[in-house]
């Protein structure tokens, strides 16, 4: 499995991750407490006994769970160690990252499109995917709300195509073109954007790429140095938009109070006017882009603002 990304799980991970959070469940979340795991072969015979030895048998080579304690499978116990309730804790931190499983869920419903194209599926029911790695990020399920949010999304982004139910995401979406340059250029549809309407982006012909201290310049060629337009690339703005979303998108559940959530509004539409402006100021997007994190910490939600702190974090370093 990629614990970096989340996702896609196979069948044998999702059982896995669904037997340690039993475990953790069981111990409540405490390392070094006795659980009789005969009682998880009880209720989901589905597991199979011989499954499930062999799953905590891994989990014990990893150092997950304490070494078997009573020989014989219907009496056996086992008990978490610190670094299994730390695994899990980590699982369930990741999960309940509202940006990061928004911005997972475009991912995933994108490359299993590319599956099911490669398969000879062009208009798969969006449904289906639950059915496959692609439909969980770290285990848990993304919610159909989650699924249809990202068809929308990467609809108006031109990465899919299909017709849309009310009220709705797209029921049976298929991959376009641009969607599938980006499945196998392996990055990640968040970071590639289209251009921004009305964006003035020079062709590649006529356009020469610099890299300077860490960011991105576009110098248009053949035209008289002391004209010449300096701007960050589209790559980057969409990327700097991308946390004025991410804002947007958090800003309910950072634990902010009346005053900051009027803060962070103001601080994010600030920093999608200048990201939208024909020359965006680079030092004024780095200014805001620090303020996002400000204010992404100054409430209650720790866990989901640190995330759109490290989003602003790659923004800035982006910009340069």
């Amino acid at each position: 499995m990629d614990f970096t990304e989340g996702y896609p799980l196979s069948e044998s991970w999702l059982q896995r991750l669904t037997i340690l959070d039993w475990l953790y469940d069981q111990a409540e979340g405490k390392p070094m407490v006795d659980v009789r795991y005969g009682q998880l072969a009880e209720q989901e015979p589905s597991y199979g006994v011989e499954t499930l030895a062999g799953y905590l048998t891994d989990f014990e080579n990893r150092g997950w769970v304490r070494p078997l304690r009573v020989l014989g499978f219907s009496g056996t116990s086992c008990s978490l160690t610190q670094r299994g309730i730390d695994f899990i804790d980590e699982l369930r931190s990741r999960r309940g990252d509202i940006v990061g499983r928004r911005r997972a869920a475009r991912d995933a419903v994108l490359r299993w499109l590319y599956d099911s194209n490669a398969r000879g599926d062009s208009h798969p029911i969006i449904s289906w995917i639950h059915q496959t790695g692609y439909g969980y990020y770290y285990g848990l399920g993304f919610s159909q709300q989650e699924i249809e949010d990202a068809t929308r999304w990467l609809a108006e982004k031109g990465f899919l195509r299909g017709q849309g139910s009310w009220g709705g995401g797209i029921p049976r979406p298929s991959i376009t073109a641009a969607g599938e340059d980006v499945v196998e250029s392996k990055r990640s549809v968040n970071d590639v954007s289209p251009s921004l309407p009305g964006d003035d982006v020079p062709s590649p012909s006529t356009v020469t790429n610099y890299n300077i201290t860490g960011g991105n310049i576009n110098i248009a060629d053949h035209s008289p140095g002391a004209q010449q337009s300096i701007s960050i690339s589209t790559e980057t703005r969409q990327q700097v938009l991308g946390v004025a979303q991410a804002l947007d998108d958090a800003r309910g559940i950072l634990g902010l109070d009346s005053a900051q959530t009027q803060v962070a509004a103001q601080v994010s539409a600030d920093l999608r006017a200048e990201a939208s402006a024909p020359q965006p100021d680079r030092g004024r997007l780095r200014e805001l882009l620090a303020k996002v994190s400000e204010v992404a910490v100054s409430g209650t939600g720790t866990a989901i603002g640190s995330a759109v702190v490290a989003l602003a974090e790659q923004a800035i370093a982006a910009i340069g």
